[in-house]
């Protein structure tokens, strides 16, 4: 983001600290990055990292060796605080009838913060709510390994002793089981803001959708 006039034909907005600023992709600059001299001016909290070196759009590369930590941006009229749950607000025997208060959902714009490098565990269940339904599920930015999958209730007691942790299938689509759940896992090593949502069109307007913020607080990992 660097606060400059971009492209006539498309324009993003977004605020830091109620200064507005020009979201760009094509000026050294993204969506993920900062320049120096917008996080001076609004005054924002810069921690030094090691160096990370970005591809961006137009072609350029930028050394990056330093961070915002938790600063709040909003992007047309949305807030990005990552503050995502990361278990159900309800638990329930999910492949049966749901309680009515299992089928209320919100509107929200929360993202779920991974520490870069981190490995990520995640399950996915398939609910009684309206229909039990097989959902296409897509990950932007990484594959993932497919560790474990089954009908009916995900059980972290028993069900992780058969994952396949040997030669698990590779994807960054996967189908969620018509009344079961599947387990992935991947390594968060792209820093960014990445999509993860049902492929479904209408399942994405009525919020089956997510991001996970990947940040770069403890660094790039060491290759020696």
């Amino acid at each position: 983001m660097s606060g400059l006039p971009s492209s006539e034909t498309f324009r993003v907005y977004g605020t830091i600290k109620n200064t507005r600023l020009t979201i760009l992709i094509d000026s050294g600059s993204t969506h993920n990055f900062l320049q120096a001299r917008v996080a001076q001016f609004l005054n924002l909290p810069v921690e030094t990292t090691r160096p990370l070196r970005v591809l961006i759009g137009n072609g350029s590369v930028l050394d990056c060796n330093q961070h915002c930590p938790d600063t709040q941006l909003s992007i047309q009229g949305h807030s990005f605080p990552s503050t995502f749950g990361i278990n159900p607000s309800q638990v329930y025997n999910y492949t049966a009838t749901p309680p009515v208060v299992a089928s209320q959902t919100t509107n929200d714009t929360k993202a779920y913060r991974l520490a870069f490098n981190s490995t990520v565990h995640v399950v996915l269940q398939d609910t009684g709510a309206i229909a039990p339904k097989s959902l296409p599920v897509h990950l932007h930015g990484f594959n993932f390994s497919v560790v474990g999958s089954g009908v009916g209730n995900y059980d972290p007691k028993t069900n992780q002793n058969n994952f396949n942790l040997v030669d698990p299938v590779e994807r960054n689509t996967i189908g969620v089981p018509t009344g079961g759940w599947i387990a992935f896992r991947f390594r968060a090593d792209n820093p960014g803001v990445w999509f993860f949502h049902c492929h479904f069109e209408v399942h994405i307007t009525g919020g089956l959708k997510m991001i996970f913020l990947v940040h770069t607080n403890k660094g790039r990992p060491s290759y020696a």
